[in-house]
């Protein structure tokens, strides 16, 4: 299990190379929850749409995805299971 080294307080900028894995692994691993997730903007974490199902858990769930990557997860949007899956070049479930 990676660190959680990140900090909110100042977030730190990360290369694609740091980011994208990251953000694949969380569709891997949390794909009943996490819809699709890619880099930020400002490359200073990965940001999520969550499966609208998701919603009354929000809190534990973005509490573990931080706790279990080693760059800071934020949360996005929610997506409905029958919406739309083209969110931009992120990856997706």
């Amino acid at each position: 299990m990676p660190s959680n080294s990140h900090s909110d307080d100042s977030p730190r900028s990360y290369s694609l190379a740091e980011l994208d894995p990251v953000a694949e692994r969380l569709v891997t691993d949390y794909g009943d929850v996490v819809m699709s997730a890619g880099p930020l903007n400002d490359r200073s974490g990965v940001g999520v749409a969550l499966w609208s199902t998701a919603r009354d858990r929000h809190a534990e769930i973005m509490k573990s995805l931080n706790a279990h990557s080693a760059v800071r997860v934020v949360f996005e949007r929610y997506v409905d299971s029958d919406g739309d899956r083209s969110w931009g070049s992120w990856f997706k479930r």
